[in-house]
């Protein structure tokens, strides 16, 4: 299961358990982002100690991340399939024909 099926499936379990907090809140602290991405909290620690996600310490100690943040993080590994790679290669030499 990929990290967006996992986000999606946390997401609707915490519908189900009317606990959709997660869904509205723009910022949410380190408990909340993992729940939210489906991983641990170790885990966003170590996203946060390589520097591959943005977050926040308003005050120097709690870290919060903005959801739009982690939603641009679960799109960024995008695997095309072979029609949009031949798609873009098929425009690439359009535009190198005009050239």
């Amino acid at each position: 299961m990929d990290k967006n099926s996992v986000a999606i499936s946390e997401i609707i379990s915490q519908v189900l358990k009317g606990n959709n907090k997660l869904i509205f809140k723009d910022f949410l602290d380190v408990s909340e982002a993992a729940a939210f991405l489906g991983v641990t909290k170790g885990w966003m620690y170590k996203l946060n100690y390589h520097k591959i996600i943005p977050y926040y310490k308003p005050h120097g100690k709690k870290i919060y991340y903005k959801r739009e943040d982690l939603l641009s993080y679960l799109s960024g590994g995008k695997h095309y399939s072979s029609a949009e790679l031949n798609e873009r290669a098929n425009e690439i030499l359009k535009n190198l024909e005009n050239v």
